[in-house]
């Protein structure tokens, strides 16, 4: 099969982090991906190691410009206009590419792109488009035109994957849609450590919508409770602006030299090891993969009770796979009851969320989950083709 795969930004977060598993997957089956971005970066660099062809459109999403300064409203409806003209050229030249390179399939990767849909309409080609944000209510985005007639065109669609239950049901549980968990990594038990280090570790962009703010302010609070042998460790970069924001914030800070920041980093899964927690505070994930790695790597989580991280951290089987919370003073008890926890509380809890981690999130059966509509959308289109 070849298939097409459209993706956004070409950052090594979220998204492209599945999705560099897939191409990885895909590879070994003996099939063809191509990859089109916006623009290059380090999934492209990524791809170019693999001998993986990528093409940049200059695409933007398929979202109203932000309007939250006055210089935003002034510029909005220019904006508005230069942006659908810039979609529609890159319209153009995904049709021109899928004209040379004859994909079996178009695979959206992100949920806030029509570009894939209309160009599977055009020319006849079956797509799947992967629902991984809620968009409106993690990245604040604005659907174009409106949400409704965004389900409309997901309802169109040859399928629909949604990440988890709950952004199935943000729209509405899309026809010809899959709840298909994201594949994050193979078991291993052993990689659980009973030597934990007295640190919270936070992963992730650095950006309002993480909740690192929150965090922030609650971990000075459990501080200032007198826990001052823990130490706070922030492993991700943001925007330059907010960086400095958020290190001179923490320089007002009696408790600054508790606080540290790592920058992005390669050695997350060991970090998590050792770590006491993982605090995931995002205000609405839509998955939580970072949640599903620490499970993975025998850290427990402590987890915004909203989103993937609730339907990640929870089920019926009366285990716990970690803590939620609900707001900053919660948060800060969620801190306490960790620091308290003895090892062998620590080691039941990270290896009760291994093991459902091992039940859920395996790559090898998340990957054979979507090979299969391929295959069952190709076998279709090849059924027709004979008739």
């Amino acid at each position: 099969m070849k298939i097409l795969y459209i993706v956004e930004s070409s950052a090594p977060y979220g998204a492209n982090k599945c999705l560099i598993d897939i191409i990885d997957f895909i590879i070994r089956k003996g099939d063809k991906p191509f990859v089109v971005g916006s623009e290059g970066g380090p999934l492209a660099d990524w791809l170019s190691e693999r001998e993986v062809p990528f093409k940049s459109l200059g695409h933007k999403l398929s979202i109203y410009p932000r309007a939250k300064t006055i210089k935003d409203k002034v510029l909005f409806l220019p904006k508005l206009f230069v942006f659908r003209l810039i979609n529609f050229v890159a319209l153009i030249k995904l049709i021109i590419i899928c004209l040379y390179y004859k994909p079996d399939i178009i695979h959206t990767n992100i949920g806030p792109t029509v570009l894939g849909y209309w160009a599977s309409k055009l020319l006849k080609i079956k797509h799947v488009w992967h629902l991984r944000e809620y968009q409106d209510l993690d990245f604040d985005m604005n659907f174009f035109p409106n949400k409704y007639v965004f389900k409309r065109l997901i309802n169109k669609t040859d399928k629909v994957i949604c990440i988890t239950n709950k952004i199935s049901d943000h729209f509405s549980s899309p026809l010809n849609s899959d709840v298909i968990y994201d594949g994050v990594l193979e078991p291993n038990k052993d990689k659980i450590s009973n030597n934990k280090n007295p640190y919270f570790l936070f992963v992730g962009r650095l950006e309002p919508t993480k909740g690192i703010e929150e965090v922030l302010d609650s971990f000075v609070h459990f501080c200032e409770l007198g826990y001052l042998n823990y130490e706070l460790l922030i492993a991700g970069s943001g925007q330059e602006s907010y960086l400095q924001y958020l290190k001179h914030k923490v320089e007002h800070s009696p408790f600054q030299n508790q606080i540290k920041f790592l920058g992005f980093r390669n050695d997350v899964n060991e970090l998590m090891r050792s770590a006491k927690s993982l605090v995931v505070a995002s205000k609405c994930e839509g998955f939580g993969l970072i949640t599903a790695e620490a499970m993975f790597n025998g850290c427990i989580v402590i987890g915004r009770n909203s989103g993937g991280t609730s339907e990640i951290l929870t089920n019926n089987s009366g285990k716990d796979f970690g803590l939620l919370f609900e707001n900053n003073k919660e948060l800060t008890k969620c801190f306490i009851e960790v620091s308290e926890m003895t090892d062998e509380e620590l080691f039941t809890m990270a290896s009760n969320a291994h093991d459902e981690a091992g039940k859920k999130y395996r790559l090898k059966s998340q990957h054979e989950k979507l090979y299969s509509i391929y295959e069952n959308l190709t076998r279709y289109q090849d059924e027709k083709a004979c008739f």
